[in-house]
Parts: structure tokens; sequence; C-alpha cells
């Protein structure tokens, strides 16, 4: 049996594994991703925090605060 020990892509939502559209990842200017112009979710950034492995940003869709 084969285990995948590969580690998920800095590109990756550590909360739904979708594309987290960050623009370091992609070695784009901070100041160009989209989380810089969101108000962010404290919960979603607390789960993502707490997840094994190396840090992730989370996507839009996990870390906008919802009205």
């Amino acid at each position: 049996m084969l285990i995948n020990t590969a580690p998920e892509p800095a590109t990756q939502c550590p909360l739904c594994d979708q594309d987290n559209q960050c623009a370091v990842a992609t070695g784009r200017e901070s100041s160009n991703c989209w989380c810089m112009q969101a108000s962010l979710d404290n919960a979603a950034k607390q789960q993502a925090a707490n997840r094994s492995g190396p840090p992730r940003c989370i996507c839009p869709k996990c870390g906008r605060v919802t009205t």
C-alpha cells in the first residue's frame, strides 16, 4: 500500500483543498492578494492555523466573513 506523504501545495486551501488564490504562493506581491482587501473570518484563520504541516493560506470562500 502506498501512502501519499507529499506536502500539500502552497496554493491549496487547508480547509477545502481548493485553490486559495494566494498571491504570495504564486510569486506575486502580497499587496496583490485578495486577503489584503477582505475581512477574514477569525474562526477560519484559527482552524487553518491548527492544521498540521506547513502553513497555507485559506481561500476566499473559506476566509471571508459572511454578513
